[in-house]
């Protein structure tokens, strides 16, 4: 289990307390996406923002695919659902 962050402040802090719990789960939050693929995880639910991002929303999201991690994730809706 691993938790990314791509805003700053958050990097280095426990799940919990990024979650407003008081009991630390001893995961940390990172910025490393190859330490996230380390983890081999069999599913990453990615739900930062992409619309402000898209280019590191779509590079990340395709290093994770390429890794043979599946991905589950609102980032991308105007991929799914296109503007009319």
């Amino acid at each position: 289990v691993g938790v990314h962050a791509a805003n700053p402040d958050k990097i280095g802090r426990d799940a919990a307390e990024l979650c407003g719990m008081s009991e630390p789960t001893g995961i940390v939050a990172t910025d490393d996406v190859d330490a996230l693929i380390a983890l081999r995880p069999e599913c990453v639910v990615y739900t930062a923002l992409g619309e402000t991002r898209p280019m590191e929303a779509i590079e990340q999201m395709s290093k994770l695919l390429a890794a043979g991690i599946d991905v589950v994730g609102t980032s991308m809706v105007w991929l799914v659902t296109p503007r009319q």
